[in-house]
């Protein structure tokens, strides 16, 4: 069996209690000595054995042996320590980002209010210049639209100076290399006619190409890569896009659940125009939410602009016109020396695109 745990208190006890045991043998010895002397032994005979007040008082046999009982009863046990319950995290977090692609964000979490110890978690997110930017594009293969993009991943321009980016075609196609070779994601679509405005309930003259961009919006929201970042950018490869002024535009927008009409040419209100569409991440949440309702608008003879702006007015998305966003033909054209702009359209042949470009940047020949 396991000797019970004594406490320091009960130890000192138990020590006093064989003092007195051991004091109490000595005397029976001495008064045993001088009764066997006789009387007349010395000073004190026959002292011991006579009790000083006689009924009730013990004996110093019987003083020995409640003292021994004493001595050796059983000492209560330390009670145990109250278990400590585990501390709670807590603490406000610090994300520092570098430059550079997709990487990893360091958040600093406090610990522990009643400690001062610290931990490091380790998140991915993306890295580079704020607001971060998501930005993809839909390229027909084997026209001028691939060699658009395959010119602007050359350069590092247009989508590819976003943070993060897609090139969503019907084929998968190797487009060119950066530190790693860049290849379109591959998405089936249907082939698409011209619209004729006001014939059969269509609303646009433009391409008829809804459905197309309908699975590209499915694709991207499906693969989970674009919510990370602050803003997300459809780009038409014949715009001549400069990320850096459009994260100007909207740095004033991050967190909120906004979109941006960017043609102001008509009198019934800002129309958004699909050669460069922004929406804040919140706003393409609302939609993955609510996407059934907005497929199951009248869109079959719209352009995927006016599905989208109608989409997002119906949930109740904000608005937030930017008339200086693009400078582009088919509303209101601008030079593309303005600098107020953040992208230029339409530019469809690549040394028209190269052209605009350049001037632009300040580097005409």
């Amino acid at each position: 069996t396991e000797t019970p745990e004594v406490s320091p208190l009960l130890a000192e006890e138990r020590a006093e209690a064989m003092a007195a045991l051991e004091g109490l043998e000595r005397q029976e010895e001495i008064a045993a000595t001088e009764a066997s002397a006789g009387p007349g032994a010395g000073p004190g005979a026959g002292a011991a054995s006579t009790p000083a007040s006689g009924k009730g008082s013990l004996t110093p046999s019987a003083a020995s042996s409640a003292a021994v009982e004493a001595a050796l009863e059983p000492l209560e046990p330390l009670e145990p320590l109250e278990r400590l319950e585990p501390l709670e995290p807590r603490g406000e977090g610090d994300i520092g980002v570098d430059d550079g692609g997709v990487g990893a964000l360091e958040e600093s979490v406090s610990l522990a209010p009643k400690s001062n110890v610290s931990t490091t978690v380790t998140t991915t997110g993306p890295h580079g210049p704020h607001p971060t930017l998501f930005c993809w594009s839909h390229m027909q293969p084997n026209t001028t639209e691939e060699v658009l993009i395959r010119k602007q991943l050359e350069k590092r321009a247009s989508i590819f100076a976003c943070n993060g980016f897609a090139v969503i075609s019907t084929k998968r196609i190797d487009i060119g290399t950066l530190d790693f070779p860049v290849l379109t994601w591959e998405n089936t679509a249907p082939s698409v006619g011209m619209g004729q405005y006001g014939i059969n309930g269509q609303k646009t003259d433009s391409y008829l190409n809804t459905e197309t961009f309908l699975i590209a919006w499915d694709s991207l929201i499906s693969s989970g890569q674009i919510w990370a970042f602050d803003f997300i950018v459809k780009v038409d490869p014949d715009c001549v896009f400069f990320p850096d002024r459009l994260r100007s535009h909207v740095k004033e927008d991050v967190g909120q659940t906004v979109y941006y009409p960017n043609c102001g040419k008509y009198g019934s209100g800002p129309k958004l125009y699909g050669s460069l569409e922004v929406f804040s991440v919140s706003a393409l949440g609302a939609y993955q939410d609510r996407v059934h309702e907005c497929k199951n608008l009248p869109w079959q003879g719209w352009g995927e602009d006016y599905y989208m702006q109608h989409c997002m007015d119906m949930m109740g998305v904000s608005a937030h016109f930017d008339g200086n966003q693009v400078g582009d033909h088919r509303c209101i054209a601008a030079p593309c020396s303005d600098w107020t702009k953040a992208a230029f359209h339409d530019f469809k042949e690549p040394e028209d695109w190269m052209q605009c470009f350049n001037e632009a940047i300040g580097q005409v020949e």
